[in-house]
Protein backbone atom coordinates (compact mmCIF):
# COMPACT_ATOMS: atom_id res chain seq x y z
CA UNK A 1 0.00 0.00 0.00
CA UNK A 2 1.35 3.77 -1.19
CA UNK A 3 0.89 6.37 1.42
CA UNK A 4 0.19 9.61 0.55
CA UNK A 5 3.05 12.21 0.52
CA UNK A 6 4.89 14.06 -2.81
CA UNK A 7 6.53 12.09 -5.24
CA UNK A 8 8.75 14.60 -7.58
CA UNK A 9 10.35 12.02 -10.18
CA UNK A 10 11.04 8.24 -10.01
CA UNK A 11 13.82 6.75 -12.46
CA UNK A 12 14.67 3.22 -13.46
CA UNK A 13 17.97 2.17 -15.20
CA UNK A 14 18.07 -0.89 -17.19
CA UNK A 15 20.64 -2.69 -19.76
CA UNK A 16 19.10 -0.68 -22.59
CA UNK A 17 17.29 2.64 -21.11
CA UNK A 18 16.86 4.81 -19.02
CA UNK A 19 13.53 5.63 -17.78
CA UNK A 20 12.44 8.81 -16.59
CA UNK A 21 8.85 9.69 -14.84
CA UNK A 22 8.07 13.03 -12.63
CA UNK A 23 4.79 14.10 -11.15
CA UNK A 24 3.87 17.32 -12.70
CA UNK A 25 1.15 18.30 -9.79
CA UNK A 26 0.42 17.01 -6.57
CA UNK A 27 -1.55 13.62 -7.00
CA UNK A 28 -2.68 11.33 -4.35
CA UNK A 29 -0.96 7.55 -3.94
CA UNK A 30 -4.76 6.24 -4.57
CA UNK A 31 -4.79 8.27 -8.18
CA UNK A 32 -1.72 6.63 -9.00
CA UNK A 33 -2.63 3.15 -8.23
CA UNK A 34 -5.77 3.41 -9.92
CA UNK A 35 -4.02 5.30 -13.37
CA UNK A 36 -1.24 2.15 -13.54
CA UNK A 37 -3.89 -0.38 -12.60
CA UNK A 38 -6.19 0.67 -15.30
CA UNK A 39 -3.22 0.80 -17.73
CA UNK A 40 -1.65 -2.19 -16.62
CA UNK A 41 -5.14 -4.02 -17.58
CA UNK A 42 -5.49 -2.30 -21.16
CA UNK A 43 -1.31 -2.68 -22.17
CA UNK A 44 -1.93 -6.47 -21.43
CA UNK A 45 -4.95 -7.13 -23.38
CA UNK A 46 -3.36 -5.17 -25.93
CA UNK A 47 -0.15 -7.60 -25.42
CA UNK A 48 -2.27 -10.44 -25.23
CA UNK A 49 -4.23 -9.90 -28.56
CA UNK A 50 -0.53 -9.41 -30.30
CA UNK A 51 1.14 -12.73 -28.99
CA UNK A 52 -2.17 -14.54 -30.48
CA UNK A 53 -1.89 -12.83 -33.32
CA UNK A 54 2.00 -13.83 -34.07
CA UNK A 55 2.89 -9.99 -34.18
CA UNK A 56 4.48 -9.75 -31.14
CA UNK A 57 6.45 -12.44 -28.95
CA UNK A 58 6.41 -13.08 -24.94
CA UNK A 59 9.97 -11.88 -24.99
CA UNK A 60 9.09 -8.45 -26.68
CA UNK A 61 5.42 -7.70 -24.83
CA UNK A 62 8.00 -8.67 -21.02
CA UNK A 63 10.70 -6.26 -22.56
CA UNK A 64 7.67 -3.30 -23.52
CA UNK A 65 5.32 -3.79 -21.13
CA UNK A 66 5.79 -1.23 -18.41
CA UNK A 67 7.32 1.28 -20.75
CA UNK A 68 3.64 0.58 -22.60
CA UNK A 69 2.03 1.13 -18.88
CA UNK A 70 3.76 4.49 -18.01
CA UNK A 71 3.46 6.02 -21.76
CA UNK A 72 -0.03 5.05 -21.41
CA UNK A 73 -0.75 6.87 -17.59
CA UNK A 74 1.21 10.01 -19.26
CA UNK A 75 -1.18 10.12 -22.48
CA UNK A 76 -4.05 9.77 -20.15
CA UNK A 77 -3.38 11.93 -17.01
CA UNK A 78 -2.97 15.90 -16.71
CA UNK A 79 -0.15 15.27 -13.71
CA UNK A 80 2.35 12.96 -15.05
CA UNK A 81 5.21 12.84 -17.58
CA UNK A 82 7.75 9.95 -18.56
CA UNK A 83 9.88 9.63 -20.81
CA UNK A 84 12.32 6.54 -22.01
CA UNK A 85 16.22 7.16 -23.25
CA UNK A 86 18.61 4.53 -25.09
CA UNK A 87 21.72 4.20 -22.82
Amino acid sequence: MMENGKIGEMRAVGKKYLHRGSFTKNVTADKIQKAVSESDEKVRLKFYGLIDNGKMTIEEASANHWHEVWSLVEKESNWFSYERAVR
